[in-house]
């Protein structure tokens, strides 16, 4: 069954609201992401602000500017006021960007202009008359901004702001387009703002492109950034493939309504088609040390996503380091969706002997009501030949986001070497402070082939430390997925090449309509979770018999619109240990307590008035 926002009410309804008496928890503002990390402070042109426009996303900002204020601090404690565009919810509404995250974790966004003033690194800071928030950091440096505008000139224009580019795509290799930006135009460092352009869609080898981009050599500290100018709304749409990076690294892209799909949504009941994998499709392939921010990712009207990709993908070295913070992707798949595609497919794909791909991260997403199998999902595995993988490092991580709706499981980080010889990743991985909400859902198209009924799944020959804290899991699997396999809400188990990584798995809440194992795999460390079935004496929704102070009682959970919180006499409250992220999903401070779960209990969600920049959905 899946829940839209009026039968996720509902639900609510079953759950004991207790008193409404607010508790003192802190409601400073918090600054979570900017989509630039780097630019100019001077060559705007706009008339209006000096240098980069930069996006920045948070909480407790206030829904509007009102008395509060940003600045822009350099390293001698020099505080300069930016030109602001727009201090707003994030709501996916213009002026803003297209990514509703209001709904999913109460975000507001304010875009500024650096103003002018010495190079080197600085701090974006928010001041409300709750207190001063976090600092952000951006680098001034040298380079050049563009824009790009309907009626802009690709041939005569120099892409300044009164003599615009046309669009930006390069073209794919059989009609590319040699003046445009996209074809090798830009240097690093490089930003280009679009004015509410459509790129044309371009072909090669009968796959169609949104947005290609050819040897464009951006680098970490001097990216090379696509964004939309405040006010605006620019997108990219194809019958198959979005973005793509040709022999180009550290790409931006922020703020674009993303549409791909080539085969006609399903009837009702239709029967499976297999995929046409030439013809695969995805709106994000990532580039080396990218960020792919703010984006809305989605299907075209009418069609479905399909093949071996993902909504965003990767492989070789064009996952590592990359950012994917704050992005909407919805309804993306079908019923006849390839279980080889996925919501989300981050991978490294190769047995060549690669250089080690440093992790990358997705924070603060919002995917909803996709059909793909698996929500957010790394893996990788050695080739048919024997070759092992080549290694990913450091920590993947997953936290922040909320997954609502999604077939396959919400989270999973895996990756087996298929000869048992070699770890495959020897990443460590962090998943935290997410909210899964009716996940591990099927049937797949293949539905004997690959349905996955469980809410997180890590472990097989991946061998860095595993930690998962801080997470709801609100419903895992349904009828059709369980007809096909075993739901687990939490699966965590390795292959002897992995050795023996740490697990360490608290703080976590699980709560079940269905008597459905809560946990397969190896022991893990850990405790202090709550593992909650709603019916009565279970013979598989049972505590594990691991970890200290583990507990089957009613967590108390309140819900108003998408956002959860939980009752005054919650045994959430106070009862965790302590966890990866002082802030909870909300932006509410955790030094209040620590409590269990991805939210603190605090009743301002349900308080009659709440805070400025806090609307409650009904």
């Amino acid at each position: 069954m899946r829940f839209s926002s009026k039968k996720i009410a509902a639900v609510a309804l079953s759950f004991a609201f207790g008193s409404t008496a607010a508790l003192s928890a802190p409601i400073t503002p918090v600054l979570n992401f900017t989509d630039l990390v780097s630019g100019p402070d001077t060559g705007l042109g706009d008339g209006k602000g000096s240098g980069t426009i930069v996006t920045v996303w948070g909480q407790h900002l206030g829904s509007s500017q009102g008395e509060s204020e940003i600045v822009v601090k350099d390293s001698s404690g020099t505080e300069r006021t930016p030109h602001i565009y727009y201090w707003k919810i994030a709501d996916g509404q213009l002026p803003g960007g297209p990514a509703d995250l209001h709904s999913s974790h109460r975000m507001q966004e304010i875009a500024i202009s650096i103003p002018d003033g010495n190079d080197g690194p600085v701090e974006i800071i928010v001041k409300t008359n709750d207190g001063i928030s976090n600092a952000l950091p951006f680098t001034v440096r040298a380079g050049s901004i563009y824009h790009t505008k309907p009626g802009g000139d690709n041939t005569n224009g120099d892409g300044s702001f009164n003599n615009p580019w046309e669009f930006s795509n390069g073209g794919a290799a059989s009609n590319h387009f040699p003046k445009a930006p996209g074809n090798e135009r830009l240097t690093k460092g490089s930003i280009v703002y679009s004015h509410g352009v459509q790129e044309p869609a371009s072909s090669t080898s009968g796959i169609e492109y949104g947005f290609f981009l050819r040897a464009l050599h951006g680098t970490a500290s001097e990216q090379i950034a696509f964004a939309t100018y405040p006010g605006t709304s620019s997108k990219i749409e194809a019958g198959m493939r979005g973005l793509k990076g040709y022999l180009s690294e550290a790409i931006v892209l922020s703020k674009y309504t993303v549409l791909v799909g080539y085969i006609d949504e399903p009837a009702p009941g239709a029967p499976y088609l297999p995929p046409d994998n030439t013809n695969s499709n995805f709106n994000i392939f990532t580039t080396s040390d990218g960020r792919y921010i703010g984006n809305y990712l989605a299907e075209r009207t009418g069609k479905c996503a399909n093949g071996y990709h993902g909504a965003i993908t990767s492989n070789g070295m064009s996952g590592s380091n990359v950012k994917v913070y704050g992005n909407q992707i919805v309804d993306w798949g079908c019923d006849q969706t390839s279980h080889f595609a996925h919501t989300t497919y981050m991978s490294k794909r190769s047995a060549d002997g690669s250089p080690a791909t440093p992790a990358w991260e997705f924070g603060w997403n919002y995917l909803k009501d996709n059909k793909a199998k698996h929500g957010i999902h790394f893996y990788d595995e050695s080739t048919a030949s024997g070759q092992d993988c080549d290694d990913v490092t450091g920590t993947l991580s997953a936290h922040d986001n909320v997954i609502i709706n999604q077939k396959g499981s919400g989270v999973s980080i895996r990756a087996v070497d298929t000869d048992g010889s070699a770890p495959c990743w020897t990443a460590g991985v962090d998943i935290y402070n997410n909210i899964l909400v009716n996940v591990g859902l099927g049937p797949l198209a293949e539905p004997g082939n690959g349905t996955s009924p469980q809410g997180i799944i890590v472990g097989q020959g991946t061998s860095g430390d595993h930690r998962i804290f801080n997470n709801l899991i609100y419903g895992f699997s349904d009828a059709d997925s369980r007809a096909h396999g075993t739901p687990i809400a939490i699966s965590a188990t390795f292959k002897p090449e992995a050795g023996s990584p740490n697990i360490t798995i608290t703080n976590n809440i699980v709560y079940s309509t269905e008597d459905q194992p809560f946990y397969n795999g190896d022991t893990p460390l850990g405790g202090q979770n709550i593992w909650h079935y709603t019916g009565g004496t279970a013979s598989k929704a049972l505590v594990p018999s691991w970890g200290q102070n583990q507990s089957t009682a009613n967590p108390l959970i309140n819900l108003t619109g998408l956002i959860f919180a939980t009752d005054d006499n919650s045994p959430v409250n106070n009862n965790g240990v302590s966890a990866l992220k002082n802030r909870d999903i909300y932006g509410y401070k955790r030094d209040v307590g620590n409590d269990i779960g991805p939210m603190i209990h605090t009743d301002f969600l349900k308080a009659p008035n709440p805070p400025s920049g806090i609307t409650a959905l009904q």
